[in-house]
Formats: structure tokens, sequence, C-alpha cells
């Protein structure tokens, strides 16, 4: 009923003045997140580029993403606190190089689960698998498999007992959607959620095999007050 009521309401908004002045979104913003699978088998190859990680050195990180270009490149990157963030959760990252110059970076996690900040849930998974976020190749190595193949080098020297490879990527986001596809993931979940007046969210959180909980989970109506702020903002990553 409540879903029939904010679809309606906001069909209503669409059709009116308002959604020239950003009410609309300001009323009901909505969104999907997909999350993505892919089963990873050994592979042994060598690659011409060299991959380095860093768990603890943000000041390294922030060097790399200024070398090209992405240090807070929007709202809510890589700038100083997320990254002392990520690494203060154990999230790891790496960087490929070509002689010195960085071609490619990308975020992973290593350890059971990953935070969705947006909707206050934790999707949990296995010790041997891993959640990919936030891949980067610089504009001149795009099309050249350089996506595929710097998460292959990584899982190779690092993490050779990977079992599954998750990630996830906002619906609309089409560059990351064809990106994911090529490289051989698939659907199995996804992350839904409408904020209501940037004070109530409707979520729904479901993937294959894989256990959710968080924040007065199972709820899928939730409140944005201070507590779910502060929850929010401790396991933010």
């Amino acid at each position: 009923m409540l879903n029939k009521l904010v679809s309606g309401l906001d069909k209503l908004a669409r059709k009116t003045y308002w959604k020239a002045l950003g009410l609309s979104l300001f009323l009901f913003d909505r969104r999907t997140i997909l999350v993505f699978r892919k089963k990873i088998h050994a592979v042994h190859q060598k690659y011409e580029f060299r991959i380095q990680e860093y768990r603890t050195n943000a000041s390294k990180i922030i060097g790399i993403c200024k070398s090209v270009s992405r240090y807070n490149y929007y709202a809510g990157s890589d700038d100083d606190v997320r990254i002392a963030s990520r690494l203060r959760h154990g999230m790891r990252f790496y960087a490929a190089f070509e002689g010195d110059k960085v071609v490619a970076y990308l975020w992973l996690h290593s350890d059971s689960h990953r935070f969705f900040n947006e909707v206050g849930i934790f999707i949990k998974h296995g010790q041997n698998d891993l959640w990919l976020r936030d891949v980067y190749v610089v504009p001149e190595k795009r099309g050249q498999r350089v996506f595929r193949d710097v998460i292959s080098a990584v899982i190779q020297e690092y993490y050779p007992n990977t079992r599954n490879l998750y990630s996830d990527v906002m619906r609309n986001n089409e560059p990351s959607l064809k990106a994911h596809k090529s490289l051989g993931l698939t659907v199995v979940g996804h992350v839904r959620f409408t904020r209501i007046l940037r004070r109530i969210i409707l979520r729904e959180v479901k993937v294959e095999q894989l256990e959710t909980y968080g924040y007065k989970s199972p709820r899928k109506v939730i409140f944005m007050g201070d507590d779910f702020n502060s929850f929010t903002a401790a396991n933010s990553t």
C-alpha cells in the first residue's frame, strides 16, 4: 500500500513544474544497485603491467588518485576521509603500473561482508570470496581489456584461492554495466531503495545465496534519524 502511494505521488510530482525545481528528487529519490557475481577458476598467465598492493599507506593512495586526476573527482569519491575509512575497515587498494605510470586501480573487500550505507545493510559473503569496488582505467587504456586483466592479475597474485568475485553497480551506470558483463559477471541480486523527504527509506535487499543483516534488519521501512546516521557513519566505506 505504501509503495503504491509513493508511486502515485511520484508520478504526480513528475507531471508538474516542481520537477524542474528538483522537488521530485527531494521528495522521492529512487535508486537500484545491481549485484554481480562471477565464479573464479585458477588462471596463470603473465601480464605487461606490475601490480602493487596498499593496505595502510593512505598518502600513497592519495598520490595515485591525484596522478590520474581522480582525487576528489566527485562527492564521496577517493578523498582523505573515505580512503582512511576504507583502510580502517580492511579494504585493500591495488594499482597497476606500466613502468612508473598508473594505468588502472581498484579497491577490494577481502573480509566477509559489503556494507551498503545507503540502506544500512551488510551483505555477507564467504571467506574465499572478494567484493570488487571502484575500478578505474585511464582513458587511453580503455577498450584494451585492461579492466579484465588487472582484476585477473590481482586475484592471481594476491588471492589465488578465490571462489567468487562480487561487485555492485548503479543500474543507470551503462559504461560500468557493460564492463562488468564483458568480464563475465552476471546479476545475482539488487539493493533497491526509495528515500522520502530524506527522512524515510523504503528498502529491499536480495542476493542469491547470501545473507543480509544490519540496521533494524529485516525491516523494509526505516527512518533516517540520528541512530541511522551514526550507524552508517561508523560502517561506511
